[in-house]
């Protein structure tokens, strides 16, 4: 009988042993989650201006109130543990890769149709530039145009997200009469925001 007992304390004591390893071992891996589940957008004074109504795998919709600046806007993002939010525009591709020629690179995504070919243009910079610093949301980017953000999983794999603005009733300010003060030339380098 205290073979038995002892056995099985044996037994419980190394299985805990087992579970707590493989734990512990799993948490040390970073997620292999990109997903960007909630953005807001701030006008340069940092005030609240649009929230993503509906995120899905592909599209993001914000409605603003008619009249917001959408050509400086700042993004601030919630995405999945260990991922990072990576707006791919100009001004972005130049704080991150100093070294590339970031306009070139800029005017293919702009003329990418495909989500695919964009993940894959950002996934080879990305891969070829490994140490690479994310630049901290900051600055503003013009949104008169639809813009991709990338986030990046802890374990290298990324998600395009497709962000477009609208006003309040539903119109399109890329479309439309620009706010006041706005150079009319902001509407035409949506991609160098």
């Amino acid at each position: 009988m205290k073979k038995t007992i002892k056995r099985f304390f044996f037994c419980v004591v190394f299985l805990s042993l087992l579970v707590s390893c493989k734990n512990t071992y799993n948490n040390l891996l970073p997620k292999n989650e990109q997903q960007l589940l909630k953005l807001e957008l701030e006008n340069v004074e940092r005030n609240t201006v649009g929230n993503a109504s509906g995120i899905n795998k592909k599209y993001v919709i914000i409605k603003v109130p008619r009249g917001t600046d959408v050509t400086r806007l700042i993004p601030q993002a919630v995405v999945s543990e260990q991922a990072t939010l990576f707006p791919v525009t100009l001004r972005y591709m130049k704080e991150a890769f100093p070294e590339i020629d970031a306009v070139k690179i800029a005017e293919k995504i702009a003329l990418s149709e495909e989500i695919k070919s964009i993940k894959e243009l950002f996934f080879d910079l990305y891969s070829a530039n490994p140490k690479f610093k994310v630049p901290p949301l900051i600055f503003p980017i013009n949104f008169l145009s639809p813009v991709h953000f990338a986030v990046m999983g802890g374990m290298g794999n990324i998600e395009i997200y497709t962000v477009k603005v609208l006003y309040e009733d539903g119109t399109d300010p890329g479309t439309g009469v620009l706010p006041p003060g706005v150079p009319a030339e902001k509407k035409y380098f949506k991609v160098f925001g």
